[in-house]
Parts: structure tokens; C-alpha cells; sequence
């Protein structure tokens, strides 16, 4: 399993990722972690992270994966594409998450992922999302949101790839207190939950029986 998961965009990190992935820069990039916004600025994200991904020598196509909630096509896109890297980006870890068991992309992460077939990175929500239970990164709106963009109630449930739980952008003021309650409350979980603290140029990076911390 290869996994990249960033505070912010590649962090200090983007020969890794492209050693992580190889020589297949083809890329899958879901943007559904920001259904709830206005089309416009979705769009416009959407762009800025492609134009990103493109400067850097990789391919990105778009997976929206609301083409594929409650049937069983995903599969065999994926099959075909044949991509290098899956890249899911920030927004809200609770949107994209129910958004990948809607469309069947987390049973097909997992299959995939076991067998060593592409990288998947995420960017700040992205990488939360790898995570196997939500609920220390709940607020309030979360449950809400999610029920008024999909028409479901938020499980809470994460892709569950790693213990670990990132903690994105500690290097903003405003994410300091926040970031001290989660980390309070994923280390009082126990059964192994790991906080991981993460500035806007750290990444933490599993390939294979190894991870760590790039700071």
C-alpha cells in the first residue's frame, strides 16, 4: 500500500510523491470533498489543483463521484483508466468520505490499494478521510451538510487505511485550538489511534511496512 497524505497540496514533498507513484503520472482527481460549495468555486478549485498536478508532470482527469452513487460502473472505470495516483483534495472529510461509499470507491480503494496498483494522496481533508472513524474531526455542521448535498445521514466513517489521523495546517493560527481538542481526543481513543500533527509543508508518507513524518 502506498499512501501520501499532505497538510496542503504536495508539502515540501513533490519528488516523493512522483517516486512514490512511477512512471504512470495518469491521475484521478475527486473534487467531491467541496459538493457543498457553489459550482463556480468548485470549478474554479478544481483548475487550480489540475493546473498544479499538470505543472508537475502529472495527467489529471477529473472523477466526479456523483456519476456513480448507487450503481456498480466504478469498477470498471477505474480498471480501465488504469491510473498512477488517486488524489482526493481538501474540503470536508465527512462529504467525500460518504461520497466514496455512494459511489463504491472504498470497498474498490481497499481491493486496489492491497494490491499495490496506484498511490492514493490526499490533501488536507483527503488525507483526514484515511482515517477510520470521523468523529474527532465532527462539528456541528458537518452531519447537516452532508444530509442537505446528498439526501443521507453522515456515518462518520473514515476509508480506514491507516491508524494514524492527520491533523492538517498547524502552522495556522486559527486551526491551534482545534487541533489541540482532536489531538486530545484520538489519543484518549486508544486501540492504537495515532494524532499526527501536520504543518503546510509536512507530509506523512506510507510505502508498504513503512511510514513516516517528512518535516
Amino acid at each position: 500500500m502506498r499512501l501520501f497524505l499532505a497538510s496542503q497540496d504536495f508539502g515540501d514533498y513533490v519528488d516523493r510523491l512522483k517516486k512514490l507513484v512511477g512512471a504512470n503520472r495518469k491521475v484521478l482527481i475527486i473534487q467531491n470533498s467541496k459538493d457543498d460549495w457553489k459550482p463556480e468555486a468548485r470549478r474554479t478549485s478544481l483548475v487550480n489543483k489540475m493546473e498544479l498536478l499538470e505543472k508537475e508532470g502529472f495527467k489529471p482527469t477529473e472523477l466526479d463521484l456523483r456519476n456513480y452513487f448507487n450503481n456498480n460502473n466504478l469498477p470498471a472505470f477505474i480498471d480501465k483508466f488504469k491510473p498512477g495516483l488517486i488524489l482526493v483534495t481538501g474540503g470536508s472529510p465527512f462529504m467525500v468520505s460518504q461520497a466514496m461509499r455512494l459511489s463504491g470507491l472504498t470497498k474498490k480503494l481497499w481491493q486496489d490499494l492491497k494490491q499495490d496498483k496506484y498511490v492514493y494522496a490526499g490533501f488536507s481533508a483527503g488525507a483526514m478521510a484515511a482515517a477510520l472513524d470521523l468523529h474527532p474531526f465532527d462539528r456541528l455542521d458537518r452531519a447537516v451538510i452532508v444530509k442537505d448535498t446528498y439526501g443521507v445521514e453522515s456515518d462518520y466513517k473514515g476509508l480506514g487505511l491507516v491508524n494514524e489521523y492527520i491533523l492538517p495546517h498547524a502552522d495556522h493560527a486559527d486551526h491551534t485550538e482545534i487541533i489541540k481538542e482532536r489531538e486530545a481526543a484520538i489519543t484518549a481513543m486508544g486501540g492504537g489511534a495515532i494524532p499526527i500533527v501536520l504543518h503546510d509543508s509536512d507530509v506523512f508518507v506510507v510505502d508498504g511496512d513503512k511510514k513516516e513524518v517528512l518535516r
